[in-house]
């Protein structure tokens, strides 16, 4: 018997922060969603260093104790989720996708730009609004 689908889940950074330091909420969820095999984490590069950043800057400001557990959290659920890696895209292929760029830091705007053939994404989680562009109209 053939296991079913994950469903790939593109996590920005503020989805994925906000899901390991609150103790309940929609993030959270989404997390627990992956980390039970239920969805497929995809982890860019660009977001895994925000977020680690974001983890170092919260840790300061809790107990040693805390901050360890913290850290541990984060590096037990990255290993629970076994994520997809996206590496950063060369400069080349994010000119050749800047209509679909709102802002080029945007990091799902990053993971938008990549190659035609590979695989699509089908969701992506974040809480920033102004990231989003509208869809590309459909053709025929």
């Amino acid at each position: 018997m053939t296991r079913p689908r994950r469903i790939r889940l593109f996590l920005d950074s503020n989805v994925l922060t906000g899901g390991i330091v609150s103790p309940w909420g929609l993030d959270k969820a989404v997390l627990s969603l992956c980390a039970a095999g239920i969805g497929r984490l995809v982890l860019a590069e660009v977001v895994r260093e925000e977020v680690e950043e974001n983890l170092l800057l919260h840790a300061g400001r809790l107990s040693p104790a805390d901050a360890d557990q913290l850290i541990e959290d984060y590096r037990r659920l990255i290993t629970l989720c076994g994520p997809e890696r996206v590496r950063y895209p060369d400069a080349d292929r994010v000119r050749a996708n800047r209509a679909l760029i709102r802002h080029a830091a945007d990091p799902a705007s990053r993971w938008k730009s990549r190659k035609a053939g590979e695989r699509a994404l089908r969701y992506i989680f974040s809480c920033v609004r102004r990231h989003a562009t509208r869809p590309p109209a459909a053709s025929g």
